[in-house]
């Protein structure tokens, strides 16, 4: 599943995916599945890491996030050193296919 969202659109969805993460409640599948896309759209457009909002979310993700969705959905080593959960169809990581991330179309001119 891609999508194209716009610069504020994507700013938006990583503000509701930090308080998400900070709230400590549970997290839906849907949730994390939306994550993971926000995640791997960060790693595809790499500037926008240098925004402090941007890292904030990467680095919570990565160390809050990501080792119990490896864990609870039995995430294994895939392609591209990319982490992989047929069940959920999500990749994480690695060479990015278009369908797990977000493209921005304030970036693409």
């Amino acid at each position: 599943m891609s999508g194209h969202l716009s610069m504020t659109e994507f700013s938006q969805r990583i503000g509701q995916a930090i308080a998400a993460i900070e709230s400590q409640g549970e997290l839906s599948d849907e949730m994390l599945l939306e994550m993971a896309r926000l995640w791997n759209t960060l790693s595809y457009y790499r500037t926008l890491l240098s925004d402090p909002v941007m890292s904030r979310f990467s680095g919570i993700f990565r160390d809050q996030v990501l080792p119990r969705m490896v864990t609870a959905w039995k995430m294994r080593a895939s392609r591209g050193m990319s982490l992989s959960s047929p069940e959920h169809d999500i990749e994480i990581g690695g060479i990015l296919a278009e369908q797990y991330r977000y493209t921005i179309g304030d970036l693409h001119g």
